[in-house]
């Protein structure tokens, strides 16, 4: 009973002497003069002078920042902390090998953790909600503990996670809209799940080894405004009735590319991707489609630009429209103000499609790019006379270039030769004749 009193009263005396207001930590004395404080009214600043583990054991809250710039602390932990009001900003710790707050719930400003060279494991397992999460520069970081991120609501909501060791992150994005999400330079990471339901900008650098899975447990995005993807190895395809506006793959390692199920309202850019063989374009009416034909006005393709240029394994027998075989004019180039196709297997046929195929020739009363049009190839063979005659009745306004490789009509390169040494062989087997006669 005497020692239960001697704490109680010691705890009492913490709580009277402790400084719960803002305080600049400069050692582990600082440290433990706000273990008698629930409640830390301001901020909680970790000094420069610092090179200590430091525990902030007895506090629940921080009603203002917790932050720390080039402090050399080898660790930071706060085992009872469960709120932040504003913002976590820790930059430039370069000896802090752990971090752990291991209920910390909430932070009312942004998650923001930079230049942490050897931190390996951070723990922030039960937070649900910030203003905005950034993670960088943080090489040696190969785990993290979170379990679902919910709430990204600040007026920026935004994912920022670059130059990381992580192996999964798994937890950070289920929430329901971001302004951006960006991944980059995380060459560990070997499976990105996207559950967040609207994102304005998503950037993907894959580091030549990342699988993008857009269709999780029937969960997945309904709208990307801005989806740029590069250096990934394979990607999911994406849930039904899913918005993007303009879609960018550039310099990826996947060789088959499905977006049947897309809805491409502004622009397709397709280009540098080593092995990509086979690409099936989006079909927002799929099923009348198959059915009835290609779909016309509404529920044509809408999208305004159409780029592919640089994919080496890629032939134009092998850019699909949903299975069906109703050809490119009537998918393809539909709408368009760009149309920019480069490659070494382009096709007459696909351009200028004969009876064999059973696709459909252009319409000659419908104007298909109205900025620019340009195609270029040096496959054997390739004629732009087809092409030409569409320019010629108006199909491509604004500029236009069509660049081939075909074989020049006129005779096979040495037969004017051959026949220039006929004609002399005869000539002079005339002027002997001759000579002969005359002696």
């Amino acid at each position: 009973m005497y020692l239960l009193l001697t704490f109680i009263i010691l705890r009492a005396a913490l709580a009277v002497a402790a400084t719960c207001d803002s305080i600049t930590i400069s050692s582990e004395d600082d440290a433990n003069t706000i273990q008698g404080c629930r409640t830390v009214t301001g901020d909680v600043v970790l000094s420069t002078d610092i090179t200590d583990a430091i525990s902030l054991e007895g506090v629940e809250e921080i009603a203002g920042n917790l932050k720390a710039s080039g402090s050399p602390i080898t660790s930071l932990s706060a085992p009872k902390l469960r709120s932040i009001g504003r913002d976590l900003a820790l930059h430039g710790l370069a000896e802090a090998t752990d971090i752990s707050f291991p209920q910390l719930n909430e932070i009312g400003g942004v998650f923001d953790l930079d230049s942490l060279p050897s931190l390996t494991a951070l723990n922030i397992s039960v937070l649900t909600s910030v203003e905005s999460f950034h993670l960088g520069s943080m090489a040696n970081l190969t785990k993290m503990e979170l379990q679902h991120l919910y709430n990204v609501t600040g007026a920026n909501p935004t994912v920022n996670i670059s130059s990381v060791g992580l192996e999964s992150v798994s937890g950070f994005n289920e929430t329901s809209r971001l302004k951006s999400f960006t991944l980059q330079n995380a060459p560990n990471l070997k499976l990105l799940p996207i559950r967040t339901a609207e994102i304005d900008t998503l950037f993907i650098n894959g580091s030549g080894v990342l699988t993008v899975d857009f269709f999780v447990g029937n969960m997945g995005p309904k709208f990307i405004g801005v989806l740029n993807i590069t250096g990934c190895a394979n990607f999911f395809p994406f849930p039904d009735a899913t918005t993007v506006n303009a879609l960018n793959l550039y310099q990826n390692t996947f060789s088959d590319l499905e977006l049947e199920l897309l809805e491409v309202k502004d622009s397709i850019r397709i280009m540098d991707n080593p092995n990509l063989d086979h690409v099936l374009f989006p079909n927002s009416d799929l099923v009348r489609s198959v059915i009835y034909g290609p779909p016309t006005g509404s529920k044509a393709p809408q999208w305004k630009e159409l780029v592919i240029a640089g994919n080496p394994k890629l032939d134009s027998d092998q850019l699909d429209f949903a299975d069906t075989d109703w050809g490119f004019w009537y998918w393809g180039a539909r709408n368009l103000s760009t149309l920019i196709m480069t490659g070494s297997s382009l096709h007459n046929k696909f351009f200028d499609p004969d009876d064999t195929t059973g696709q459909r020739l252009p319409e000659t009363n419908h104007t298909y790019t109205t900025a620019e049009f340009r195609v270029s190839t040096d496959a054997i063979g390739f004629n732009c006379s087809f092409l030409d005659s569409l320019r010629s009745k108006g199909l491509f306004q604004g500029s236009y270039s069509c660049q081939g490789n075909t074989i020049p009509a006129g005779p096979v390169p040495g037969t004017a030769m051959s026949r220039v040494m006929s004609v002399g062989i005869l000539l002079g087997s005339a002027f002997i004749a001759a000579s002969f006669v005359a002696i």
